[in-house]
């Protein structure tokens, strides 16, 4: 599954293969059977739900694609709180996106 992100603020400023910590709010994108896509804010663990991607938005507004091993993954899906939480990884992208590759 790939998702296309559209980030309306300027570049984050990290270098190439920097580890950061970007801070915000995890967004599940839950499907249901017609294909259409849920956004939402787990209020807890939200891996009962079917596999999803999940996204992170920071208070500016910034938006990465959480992507990474599946270790890594299952941690964010596993996390108890999904508001204002710090995810570490390395951020990969351009004027039309950004990835955080988490571990």
């Amino acid at each position: 599954m790939s998702i296309g992100l559209v980030s309306l603020s300027a570049n984050p400023g990290y270098a190439a293969d920097d580890e950061v910590i970007v801070q915000g709010n995890v967004i599940c994108l839950v499907y249901d059977k017609k294909g259409n896509v849920t956004p939402l804010i787990a209020t807890g663990p939200c891996d009962k739900y079917p596999p999803h991607q999940h996204i992170l938005v920071t208070k500016e507004g910034t938006v990465y694609n959480l992507q990474g091993l599946e270790d890594g993954l299952v941690k964010i899906a596993k996390m108890p709180q999904k508001t204002d939480v710090k995810i570490k990884g390395k951020v990969e992208g351009n004027q039309y996106g950004w990835i955080l590759v988490v571990d």
